[in-house]
């Protein structure tokens, strides 16, 4: 029918499908190449073998990009709109067809989120162990809260504070504040 739009075909636009762009480089012709994921790098090597692709692109040339990642819009924000507040550029980028945070520079990633629960950052053994510390911190007052003892709260403690699926350099975030501070140390050691 003529002015009704038919929500059944392909998109006719040949770089434009299910909202993603098919083109390897930026449509935005002021992004310089240095700024893709670096596959070379043994820092990314974890999240390579994590997502087990790595087609990568900036969020512009994604439709609708906090909706379309395959990732909950809480999470993107987090990673892409609170922690990077103290970044000194903008660190937001596309691998794998995830949000991830990426050092532009250099092209490896420190921040990555999946899913619907589930937002992670790669830090140093230091920063990771002291943000595992307050994690710990704040499950032991949600299992305190919630009246948990004994053989349940050692199973609530591990489902709650289990390692990060992405790799041994990598952190699961849980909201807390001090997570502003780690991402700026995350973006530090990307370098």
């Amino acid at each position: 029918m003529p002015g009704v739009p038919n929500r059944m075909h392909r998109s006719r636009d040949p770089v434009l499908e299910n909202g993603w762009r098919h083109r390897r480089r930026p449509v935005n012709r002021n992004v310089s190449p240095q700024m893709m994921f670096d596959t070379t790098s043994s820092k990314n090597r974890d999240v390579m073998d994590y997502l087990g692709h790595v087609d990568d692109c900036s969020p512009e040339e994604v439709t609708n990009p906090h909706m379309t990642l395959g990732t909950h819009p809480d999470l993107v924000e987090r990673l892409w709109d609170q922690l990077t507040v103290q970044l000194p550029t903008n660190c937001c980028w596309v691998v794998g067809k995830r949000p991830v945070l990426m050092r532009k520079d250099t092209g490896v990633v420190f921040g990555i989120a999946i899913g619907t629960v589930f937002y992670a950052l790669r830090l140093p053994e230091s920063y990771r162990i002291a943000l595992d510390n307050a994690k710990r911190r704040l499950v032991e007052r949600w299992a305190d809260e919630q009246g948990i003892e004994d053989e349940a709260r050692e199973r609530y403690f591990a489902g709650q504070l289990a390692r990060c699926p992405v790799g041994p350099d990598w952190t699961s975030g849980r909201w807390l504040s001090e997570e502003i501070e780690m991402c700026r140390h995350a973006y530090d050691w990307a370098g």
